[in-house]
């Protein structure tokens, strides 16, 4: 049901999720929900501790705070994907 402001996203049984945010409510919020659902969340306060995880995991798909610290979400996403 797109355009009405609730998208879904479906995801399957164990995914591994990182989520980057700063704000710790956020990320409270994000994991409980999606921990609900079946997935596996970690967490990450900054780009430094998200390259960390991402080089040691493989986490599919990564949240991302727009206003994560030390870098504009662009340029962590351009690193994140290479």
């Amino acid at each position: 049901m797109q355009g009405q402001g609730s998208d879904y996203i479906f995801l399957k049984y164990g995914t591994e999720i990182l989520i980057v945010a700063r704000d710790r409510r956020i990320q409270m919020l994000l994991k409980s929900n999606l921990e609900k659902q079946d997935c596996m969340v970690d967490q990450a306060h900054d780009d430094k501790s998200s390259f960390l995880k991402i080089r040691q995991f493989d986490y599919s798909p990564v949240t991302l705070d727009a206003a994560t610290p030390y870098q504009d979400e662009i340029t962590l996403c351009s690193k994140i994907k290479k």
